[in-house]
């Protein structure tokens, strides 16, 4: 859930000027969403010392 807040508060901070910058901007975003949601789990268990 924190990744998403995070998330949505860069896209809602880009400034929609240049349609490519927005763009890759955007395609940045969601890859570093993706890897932030990949690595949440491997996160958690190091904390709990879950294994």
């Amino acid at each position: 859930m924190v990744c998403l807040g995070i998330y949505a508060v860069l896209v809602k901070t880009i400034q929609i000027t240049d349609i490519h910058t927005s763009t890759f901007t955007i395609l940045g975003y969601a890859i570093l969403l993706g890897l932030m949601m990949l690595k949440s789990g491997t996160l958690a268990k190091s904390v709990l010392n879950a294994h």
